[in-house]
């Protein structure tokens, strides 16, 4: 193990030593241990407890840390998810966050990760009650967020599920870089054309372009970028400046 990986190391316990006093800390040890095998958080990992106590009283005793008030979020992973970026990105540099839906069993959730190293380490997320995600929820999602890594150039990638233009503009509006995918039935107007959908601008197999100051059919909306191939007509709506060209969208 590496000077840097026992830094992290030390730093973790630190900072679960400011919330959790110890019993509880080999509680969430002993259930993160448990999950590599069972998968899921419910009380029926009682049974599995390595406690010395009836089943009842290992149910209650779970029961009671997973209702505990600092096992939240923002308190007790976004130090750590921060101190991680802090310590393998430079500030004012460019970061990749991800935000996607997925199923987890016979849940839906709603993810925002950050990219590193091909890998998507999980940031923050929500439980939804249906499966696709309203404009309220991802903004949700995404305002912690974009807050804690302030100090970073953020770009977030979304996938059709966040075709959404209205997403696209409150991202603007904060000042945040972006890459959205949409469907080939959106309306853009070009510099200099009418409106038209992106299906109709000609793509071929093996052909990209990339179309700046782009505006959408949605009034009240500004310009973006607009990077298309043929993949069933793939389009990446993107920030109108900052972006650079098609690679990058």
């Amino acid at each position: 193990m590496t000077d840097k990986m026992l830094n992290q190391l030390l730093y973790y316990q630190q900072h679960f030593a400011l919330y959790l006093h110890h019993k509880q800390i080999l509680t969430l040890e002993i259930l993160v241990s448990l999950l590599q095998a069972h998968k899921q958080v419910s009380l029926k990992l009682a049974a599995y407890l390595p406690l010395p106590i009836l089943y009842e009283s290992r149910r209650r005793h779970l029961q009671r840390f997973l209702s505990l008030q600092n096992l939240s979020i923002p308190l007790l992973w976004f130090p750590l998810i921060k101190y991680f970026v802090n310590n393998h990105f430079q500030k004012g540099s460019r970061i990749l966050v991800i935000i996607d839906g997925t199923k987890w069993q016979d849940n839906n959730l709603l993810m925002v990760s950050v990219r590193y190293q091909k890998r998507a380490i999980p940031v923050y997320w929500k439980f939804l009650k249906k499966g696709s995600s309203n404009l309220v929820e991802q903004i949700a999602v995404l305002h912690p967020v974009i807050k804690l890594f302030q100090d970073y150039q953020i770009v977030v990638i979304g996938d059709r599920e966040f075709r959404g233009v209205e997403l696209a503009d409150w991202l603007k509006s904060q000042q945040v870089k972006f890459a959205l995918r949409v469907q080939d039935n959106t309306y853009v107007k070009l510099k200099g054309h009418g409106e038209q959908t992106i299906s109709s601008l000609g793509l071929q197999p093996g052909i990209k372009r990339f179309y700046s100051e782009v505006y959408t059919k949605r009034k009240g909306f500004g310009q973006f970028n607009l990077a298309a191939y043929w993949k069933r007509c793939s389009a990446v709506l993107g920030r109108q400046r900052g972006l650079g060209g098609p690679s990058q969208g």
